[in-house]
């Protein structure tokens, strides 16, 4: 019996899918999606067949986080702005009652 992983380890953005075996199948006893039964009476060679896909959850996720840096960055520069023009275009001016 070979099993393979359904949803092995998948890099950011993008997962991988069980899609199923290929290889030398003609000894194959029972195929029950990522289990294999084979009676093996000579050497053979059986790989797993796996599709990259993208990870929808995590590209939206990511894309969530960007974005509020980015509102949260643009916010700074509004509140930024008001000051420095104030302190570059005035001069400050004391009043002495006498």
């Amino acid at each position: 019996m070979i099993r393979a992983p359904a949803t092995p380890q998948a890099a950011l953005l993008i997962k991988r899918v069980f899609r199923g075996w290929a290889g030398d199948l003609d000894s194959v006893l029972d195929n029950r999606g990522d289990t294999l039964v084979l009676k093996v009476v000579r050497p053979v060679r059986i790989m797993a067949v796996y599709a990259t896909e993208p990870d929808y959850i995590s590209s939206i996720i990511v894309a969530g986080i960007i974005t509020a840096l980015a509102a949260l960055g643009l916010r700074g520069v509004e509140r930024r702005k008001p000051r420095e023009a104030a302190s570059k275009g005035a001069e400050e001016v004391r009043v002495i009652s006498a």
